[in-house]
């Protein structure tokens, strides 16, 4: 058979998703060291580059999505993505490895590619 692309994505389960806080920004910064360089922009938010506090080799992409500029579905919807992305394990395949909240944002944390 071929290799790569051919195989098929592994399934993994693991929740992704942090209990709502009331600064999901400050919690989030326990973990990692936010760069303040924007990686990009969109509709919906920008991307950062982090690192971990703990393991300065392990740099990743911080999504902030402003939920002003979401409806309910949109979130509904993201949180469903998140979840099913969040089980494939695959190299073509962003991992998303969680996600922050609070009342006016959220956070994804995903591999920095």
């Amino acid at each position: 058979m071929g290799s790569g692309s051919s195989k098929k994505p592994r399934i993994k389960s693991k929740s992704v998703f942090r209990p709502m806080s009331e600064d999901a920004l400050e919690e989030l910064k326990k973990f990692y060291e936010v760069e303040d360089t924007t990686l990009g922009k969109g509709a919906f938010g920008k991307v950062f580059k982090a690192q971990s506090l703990t393991d300065k080799n392990f740099q990743v992409a911080i999504k902030m999505l402003n939920k002003k500029n979401m409806s309910d579905n949109d979130i509904k919807e993201l949180g469903s993505e998140v979840q099913i992305l969040n089980q494939l394990d695959h190299p073509n395949i962003v991992k998303y490895y969680e996600v922050y909240e609070d009342k006016k944002n959220l956070f994804l944390v995903m591999e920095y590619c």
